[in-house]
């Protein structure tokens, strides 16, 4: 019994993200562009993502239209360059959620089957039923070092502990998994 990932699908979030957020560059407007060096240009402008998606020849414009033009928005696109990632990282911290969420409801049903019960017996057997983590105490639970196997783990892989040296491993587990502080 091989447990699905405990990562979300990166590349499915990816595609998922991009087909969500891709601009098609439909609602544009003729703005008025001024260059480094002062020459003012004139392009059209997406309103939506604030990419450029074409130019206007200044002799091919009415003087209305040359009135009417706004400036560059610059920071339209920063704008939504933003949102979009902000979006990204919303949709992975959901999709890691519901694959740990996943994940540990099968590891938690793995626990309750005879395959881990029979492993979990050698283990303490292999251990004489003294913890591994003190030597003092009575190995009542087994833990898993790594998580990669986990339905297929190898025996080397797990260790009897006593309750205390448990708690101690999983708190030392969590804590090298915090983001580091800064």
């Amino acid at each position: 019994m091989r447990l699905p990932s405990i990562r979300a699908d990166l590349e499915a979030v990816f595609r998922a993200h991009r087909a969500e957020t891709a601009c098609a560059h439909i609602e544009h407007e003729l703005r008025r562009k001024v260059a480094a060096n002062g020459a003012t240009t004139f392009a059209f402008q997406c309103t939506r993502c604030g990419a450029h998606v074409g130019s206007a020849k200044r002799a091919g414009l009415t003087d209305a239209q040359i009135a009417a033009a706004p400036e560059w928005d610059g920071a339209l696109k920063e704008s939504y360059w933003r949102k979009h990632s902000d979006r990204y990282a919303e949709l992975r911290r959901k999709a890691d959620e519901d694959a740990y969420n996943k994940w540990l409801r099968q590891y938690n049903a793995y626990l309750e089957t005879a395959e881990w019960k029979r492993k979990r017996k050698l283990v303490l057997l292999r251990a004489q039923a003294v913890c591994e983590g003190c030597r003092l105490a009575q190995a009542v639970e087994v833990h898993h070092l790594v998580y990669t196997h986990v339905g297929e783990e190898f025996l080397f892989e797990l260790v009897a502990v006593c309750g205390p040296c448990h708690k101690r491993l999983h708190a030392d587990m969590l804590e090298s998994l915090a983001p580091p502080e800064t």
